[in-house]
């Protein structure tokens, strides 16, 4: 769940406010017509027959690799103590339907615009494939992706297309027993819609993190424990801090309390990106912070109730001709577990 919320701001670039003429014949005879740019909801879709523009020029300065083992903070908490580890059975598996609400706020050279976006539901799905003294062995995978309702808006409409994209994203993912990661791999669908790889990416990267990692060392209610990793955000790579709180122990139940941030790694911003739909921008600032509960059943995988609030604030300079436009974009995004008869 830590981040569902870069890999929703990226889908919203990659989505469009306004539909596009279709293409007609190039005039040899005219210069080619200057593109303006309106909104990050704007970016057309990649055409089918053109050249895939989802990898990003690599930076001058290779950012440093992050450490994503849980550090306890504070000391271990109230006792009684004890190390935390799932216990889920080879065999078992578990599906964790979500609805994510996203409200947007956007200006472009100060002018505000909003696109609307609906509500989207979304069905994970993970199974114990092995069980070994090293840990488990995984498979997780999208098993539905759809928004709610029919889409009435432009931007509505394209976030519908490239949300049914995600459905039948699958991979492998091994664990410890404290639900630190080991190993990941993906299979993306064959039939994966063009220009879409940069959300499936942020995707890849929330399934990865579904699971709460504890730290090695006992634990008591009070404890805190800090995981630092990279996320890709606009094909710029951003260290995200997550703290988690152990409030109450019932049983095999935990709840935790849950606190994110984001910021850049080094090299220090600005700096420049490629965008989905080939749009050359830099990335000026970005700042995101969020919060939630959760409550994880140790004999299961993913949580089992999941309430969590995110925003990210990000600005761009987009390249259009001789001009430079300048972005500014806030995403609140909500995100609940949807409880099933």
């Amino acid at each position: 769940m830590k981040t569902f919320a870069p890999a929703l701001l990226t889908l919203l670039i990659a989505c469009r406010a306004e539909p596009k003429p279709e293409a007609k014949a190039p005039d040899t005879t005219a210069p080619a017509a200057e593109v303006t740019p309106t909104a990050p909801a704007d970016v057309a879709p990649v055409a089918d027959t053109a050249p895939s523009p989802d990898a990003a020029p690599a930076p001058d300065v290779a950012p440093p690799e992050v450490d994503r083992s849980p550090r306890l903070l504070d000391g271990p908490g109230t006792a009684p103590h004890k190390v935390l580890s799932y216990s889920a059975a080879e065999g078992f598996e578990q599906r964790l339907p979500m609805r994510m609400t996203l409200g947007v706020k956007t200006e472009v050279d100060g002018q505000p615009l909003s696109p609307e976006l609906p509500p989207t539901t979304l069905t994970l799905f993970a199974k114990v494939d092995k069980c070994s003294d090293k840990g488990l062995e995984l498979s997780v995978s999208a098993l539905e992706t759809r928004v709610e309702g029919e889409p009435t808006t432009p931007a509505g409409k394209r976030l519908a297309e490239v949300i049914a994209g995600l459905a039948g994203l699958e991979g492998q993912k091994s664990i410890d027993q404290g639900g630190r990661h080991l190993a990941l791999t993906f299979t993306r669908p064959a039939d994966l819609p063009a220009g879409i790889a940069p959300v499936l990416e942020g995707f890849e990267q929330a399934l990865d993190h579904m699971l709460v990692p504890f730290p090695k060392e006992a634990i008591g209610v009070g404890a805190r424990w800090e995981i630092e990793e990279s996320v890709t955000q606009a094909n710029v790579r951003l260290l995200q801090e997550t703290t988690f709180t152990l409030e109450a122990i019932e049983g095999s139940k935990l709840t935790l309390a849950m606190a994110i941030s984001l910021s850049p790694i080094t090299p220090s911003l600005p700096q420049k990106t490629a965008l989905p739909g080939g749009l050359e921008a830099t990335l000026d600032a970005v700042e995101g912070r969020g919060e939630g509960k959760l409550v994880v059943d140790l004999a299961a995988l993913w949580p089992t109730s999941v309430s969590v609030k995110n925003k990210i604030a990000l600005e761009l300079s987009l390249a259009d001709g001789d001009k430079t436009r300048k972005l500014k974009v806030e995403m609140n995004l909500d995100l609940a577990h949807v409880e099933t008869p």
